[in-house]
């Protein structure tokens, strides 16, 4: 007896393309989640979220651990004032002279590689908000690159959490959130959602005049998630309840009265290496994942990404959107 329609939460659509039974394999513990694929838009989703769904989020999971290097020594605090916005300019390719000057002395801060699918430089006092944002890892990483005007929501954080530099990392729900925005970040957070459309509607409702929205998230019509299925690792059940296609991405954007302005893939070789690893029945979190692949291995899938990335149909992208 064929399992009974239901509606896909992007598009409407009851048409069913596919169904897949998927393992909990972050932490082992096999628990199976269906999902189903719709017909019309190819939006991969969990057919019914867990009324448990936060024993799925442990303490220990990665967006919830305090960041390193959070604290600020006073020297550090001229450094960011006076030096880092010009490294970053010029490692971003934003062009410093100064930064470039500066950049031979010492490396520099580690920048955000998705700063570069900006279609223009940022000012280094743009408002800026991360959606989802965990204990605040991404934003401490932007205020070392010289940024000012940094705020998170998470509204699964135990509590708000303020950092030396003026980092504010805040448990509310995106609703919540008052004030506009000139950047709108969700780094890997909408195929967490079950109502993507509401969340991308609120934070139109939050941009500035002129700004952007930065969407990045896996994406279910990949080479990798077709090829390795239920033991796609981005499947990451019961997680991820939404897995995008470039077409329901473009529903989706529209639905929320926003358009994609920019897409930049930019998948890497976890793909593979989580996804094999699920093949073999080892979880990502078991020890015996550091040493399954030679760094030969390693290399050839990198390579591989990087292929995929440019014929667009690597696991991952970034959608820049616009009101």
């Amino acid at each position: 007896m064929p399992e009974p329609a239901q509606p896909c939460r992007i598009c409407g659509s009851q048409e069913v393309a596919d169904r897949l039974q998927v393992r909990e394999m972050m932490y082992g513990t096999r628990d199976r989640f269906a999902y189903f694929r719709c017909a019309a838009c190819g939006c991969l989703q969990l057919a019914e979220v867990p009324a448990n769904l936060s024993r799925h989020y442990p303490n220990d999971y990665y967006s919830f651990q305090a960041p390193e290097n959070a604290a600020l020594l006073w020297w550090t605090k001229i450094k960011l004032k006076l030096a880092r916005p010009f490294m970053t300019r010029h490692k971003l390719g934003w062009g410093s002279v100064l930064g470039r000057l500066l950049c031979q002395f010492q490396e520099g801060p580690l920048v955000p590689e998705w700063l570069r699918f900006l279609p223009r430089p940022i000012p280094f006092d743009t408002a800026i908000l991360d959606v989802g944002c965990g204990s605040g890892g991404t934003l401490l990483k932007l205020r070392n690159c010289g940024f000012t005007n940094l705020r998170g929501a998470d509204p699964f954080i135990q509590e708000s959490i303020t950092y030396a530099g003026g980092v504010r990392v805040e448990k509310l729900e995106l609703s919540e959130v008052p004030g506009k925005f000139s950047l709108i970040t969700f780094n890997h957070v909408c195929e967490h959602l079950a109502d993507p459309v509401t969340a991308l509607q609120q934070a139109r409702q939050r941009l500035a005049a002129g700004g952007l929205i930065l969407v990045r998230i896996p994406l279910a019509d990949s080479v990798a998630a077709q090829k390795y299925r239920e033991n796609w690792v981005q499947l990451d059940a019961p997680r991820h309840i939404t897995l995008q296609t470039r077409h329901s991405m473009e529903i989706l954007a529209r639905q929320a009265g926003l358009k994609i302005v920019r897409v930049v893939y930019d998948s890497t070789e976890f793909q593979f290496l989580g996804s094999e690893l699920y093949l073999q029945d080892i979880p990502l979190r078991d020890e015996r994942s550091q040493s399954v692949f030679s760094p030969a291995v390693i290399q050839r899938f990198a390579l591989e990404a990087a292929r995929l990335n440019a014929l667009e149909k690597g696991d991952q992208a970034a959608f820049l959107l616009a009101a």
